[in-house]
């Protein structure tokens, strides 16, 4: 965790974790972990895993998340630093970005809906024999909410985006289903919610892109 971060912070913050980063360089960003009941400073540097996986939690506007000093930090640029190259650790690798903020001042309305909406399709997926990937390959983003609009906070309990992610990781790894599924879930169980604002009651929508190659399972440890 690194927490209150400028953008020059941020920016940091993510060049270092798209490398192998070193404990000084750790420590000297204040980043925390957790150890199991709270976040502790750091004792040894993490080494990278079989995914990485990123949650931004700011105030944003149309495509950016903002620092504690206000400046714009593009979501696209978050992404970019962690592109495929032959020294990154992460090359090859899932790439997860869980992204609440803000993405704009509108708000959604509700709309009465004619149609059911469907249970969760079925993924194929198309394997590749070449043994050089794109660039950007291997990322997936979950925005909180589609681009110019605004993001749900309750006052008291906080995002109904990250309550509902961490509510369907628990449930959903446990089942061994895979992330595209798990979120597609969250995205149904957040516009599903609805919140009444001084000028009525409003919706939130999520969104998902990703450019996977593989099926991502997150299995829990016992």
């Amino acid at each position: 965790m690194c927490k209150d971060q400028t953008k020059v912070q941020m920016e940091r913050a993510l060049k270092c974790f798209a490398s192998q980063p070193g404990l000084s360089e750790l420590q000297e960003l204040k980043v925390q972990e957790w150890t199991g009941s709270r976040f502790t400073n750091l004792l040894e540097a993490p080494q990278h895993g079989d995914a990485f996986i990123c949650c931004v939690l700011s105030h944003g506007d149309k495509g950016v998340v903002s620092g504690v000093d206000g400046q714009s930090l593009r979501i696209k640029q978050i992404t970019r630093t962690f592109m495929a190259t032959p020294q990154s650790p992460l090359s090859g690798k899932p790439k997860v970005f869980l992204i609440q903020s803000c993405q704009g001042g509108k708000v959604q309305p509700t709309v009465a809906s004619s149609r059911p909406l469907n249970s969760d399709s079925t993924r194929q997926a198309d394997g590749s024999h070449s043994t050089s990937i794109p660039q950007e390959a291997d990322f997936l983003v979950h925005s909180s909410t589609v681009q110019d609009c605004y993001a749900n906070r309750d006052p008291m309990k906080g995002s109904v985006f990250i309550q509902s992610v961490c509510k369907q990781l628990i449930e959903g790894c446990k089942r061994k289903e895979e992330i595209e599924v798990i979120l597609r879930r969250v995205n149904k169980e957040v516009a599903g919610k609805e919140r009444v604002l001084i000028h009525g009651p409003v919706k939130q929508m999520p969104k998902i892109w990703h450019t996977l190659r593989k099926r991502l399972v997150l299995t829990p440890r016992n």
